[in-house]
């Protein structure tokens, strides 16, 4: 299997939101958990735009968000992915989606949270031009088998940090989107990646 590494953000694009579904999105939190609440939504977003599927796959502070943000989010139509030429395609959403109260004390706790990037590089020293922990965003194409065969950063990066990136991925089975049909399809999404310093303690010895 090869991998295409393209170094300037401009092929793929994984499915968009406008600032109107996120505003409407948080309009549809429960009353019990707006204070306080942080989730990763994930949709499978048709080459149309509409939603074929909604799922809350990590969550901080209410369980009951899924049934009442999926109901909303799969009548929606959202900016569907596309490859370099324009040509649509099937995607996945996944995305942070806060929702809290800066007066309450938990409110403040998930305001401080952050969900897991997709990938962790602990390293003894953090590459030139980026800082530790940063949130890398990527743009990978996934193949029907789950295997990803394009990999571009969303953001201006040194071409060696891009390549280390886009090679550890090609080891990443991804998850599998069929079509409406039941077939898997190709689909686009958005793939985070940080490096994170390693703890002194963890050193090895000279």
């Amino acid at each position: 299997m090869s991998l295409v590494i393209v170094l300037l953000a401009a092929g793929l694009t994984p499915p968009q939101v406008d600032d109107r579904f996120l505003n409407s999105l948080l309009a549809h939190v429960p009353a019990q958990a707006a204070d306080g609440v942080l989730i990763q939504i994930e949709m499978v977003v048709r080459p149309d735009g509409t939603v074929q599927s909604c799922d809350i796959k990590k969550a901080i502070g209410q369980a009951l968000v899924k049934e009442r943000v999926c109901p909303f989010a799969l009548r929606q139509r959202l900016r569907p992915a596309k490859v370099a030429d324009g040509t649509t395609s099937y995607g996945v959403y996944r995305a942070p989606l806060w929702a809290f109260d800066t007066e309450s004390r938990k409110g403040r706790s998930v305001l401080n949270q952050r969900l897991a990037e997709d990938m962790t590089l602990v390293v003894n020293r953090v590459p030139k031009g980026i800082t530790a922990e940063e949130t890398l965003p990527f743009a990978v194409l996934v193949e029907p088998q789950g295997n990803v065969s394009s990999c571009e950063p969303k953001t201006n990066l040194p071409e060696p940090i891009v390549r280390l990136i886009c090679d550890r991925v090609t080891h990443i089975l991804m998850p599998v989107v069929s079509d409406d049909s039941g077939r898997p399809a190709p689909y686009i999404t958005r793939f985070t990646v940080s490096f994170v310093l390693q703890a002194p303690g963890d050193l090895p010895a000279r």
